[in-house]
């Protein structure tokens, strides 16, 4: 969290379960992700010949490859930790929806 201070409620977002960080193209979107594989997370897993998610997700309308612990509320446009409850979905600047 200190590492990304300023960049809370703009292009970082989190809950109590999930840390959002993007980007508006996919090379940004890239950097981003390797600078995640750099810190030590897993970004992606393969299984029986394909690619997965696992301790981040790249998500463009939907996730980029197979991600099993992400759900999605089309109403709000939310992504959320499966299995828990959606919750309040902020957006950019702290605004409630």
């Amino acid at each position: 969290m200190k590492d990304h201070e300023g960049l809370i409620n703009h292009r970082v977002w989190f809950d109590d379960h999930l840390f959002r960080d993007g980007a508006m193209n996919p090379m940004d979107m890239e950097d981003i992700v390797e600078e995640w594989s750099s810190l030590g997370f897993d970004c992606m897993e393969l299984r029986d010949g394909k690619r997965y998610w696992k301790d981040v997700c790249v998500f463009e309308g939907g996730p980029t490859l197979p991600c099993e612990w992400l759900s999605v509320d089309r109403k709000f446009r939310a992504a959320y930790l499966k299995g828990t409850e959606v919750g309040d979905v902020i957006g950019r600047g702290g605004v409630q929806f």
